[in-house]
């Protein structure tokens, strides 16, 4: 199976964020990358598979406890400046996205 690495343009246009949040995630660690010299790559199919755990995490979380357990834990919050900056004509695909990662 041949591994597609994708650049953070094109992870944050198929997120529907910006590449700055996706940067900004890379710093924390938030989203597996690769560094390929002084590039930062992505493996697709490893990316949504982390935010579809990510997610199944959060489900698990409300049918035990009845509550919305948050998507991601960390100390730093995404600034929504950046996060909800992004294109206005979003594919249903992106608001899915978005919607798991409690930007709406």
């Amino acid at each position: 199976m041949k591994k597609s690495s994708i650049t953070a343009n094109q992870i944050a246009e198929q997120l529907g964020i910006q590449t700055q949040t996706v940067y900004l995630w890379v710093r924390q660690k938030r989203i597996p990358f690769y560094r390929v010299g002084r590039l930062i790559k992505f493996d697709e199919q490893e990316v949504l598979a982390h935010f579809k755990v990510e997610v199944e995490k959060e489900d698990r979380g409300k049918k035990q406890t009845g509550k919305q357990n948050p998507t991601f834990r960390s100390t730093k919050e995404i600034d929504p400046f950046r996060a909800l900056r992004s294109k206005p004509e979003l594919t249903p695909d992106q608001r899915r996205y978005r919607k798991l990662l409690g930007m709406e």
